[in-house]
């Protein structure tokens, strides 16, 4: 299994070189960034794609495909994600489907990155407003996301 990095902010995302050149390193040597931008921060989520847009320009930002073993559950103790909830926003459409992005380059998943909330749906904030998933679908992504990092081999 390779490591794994959760990154969550609120608002626009600036890192100093030395932040930028860890970062890179850390995916680069096969690391897995887990990012979500926490309470739905559109900010956050804008600025760190293009972070990494700048850092691989060659990657793709796509959405993890519904068929991806994450949501699958083909790694052991898996479970398939067939649909999720998300917290009532005025900010998200209508769906029951996961909306996680995976950065890809040459067929290896860099980066999971989450426009809509994980982090306070994990630590059970109470706000309801937020633009994110509920806190029973925020811990079955991510214990999907670790078990499936644990498991896969890049």
């Amino acid at each position: 299994s390779d490591p794994i990095a959760h990154l969550t902010a609120v608002g626009n995302i600036v890192l100093k070189p030395d932040e930028l050149i860890a970062l890179q390193k850390f995916m680069d040597a096969g690391g897995l960034l887990l990012f979500d931008a926490a309470g739905g921060s559109t900010e956050a989520s804008e600025s760190m794609q293009a972070i990494l847009a700048a850092m691989y320009p060659a990657a793709r930002n796509e959405p993890l495909p519904i068929d991806h073993p994450i949501y699958r559950g083909d790694f052991p103790g898996g479970r398939a994600i067939e649909s999720v909830t998300y917290r009532q926003s005025d900010r998200l459409p209508s769906t029951r489907l996961p909306r996680l992005r995976g950065l890809t380059l040459n067929g290896g998943l860099l980066a999971i990155i989450s426009p809509e909330d994980i982090s306070a749906a994990l630590v059970g904030y109470p706000r309801t407003n937020l633009a994110g998933y509920s806190p029973q679908s925020a811990a079955e992504l991510v214990r999907a996301i670790l078990l499936w990092n644990c498991a896969h081999q890049k």
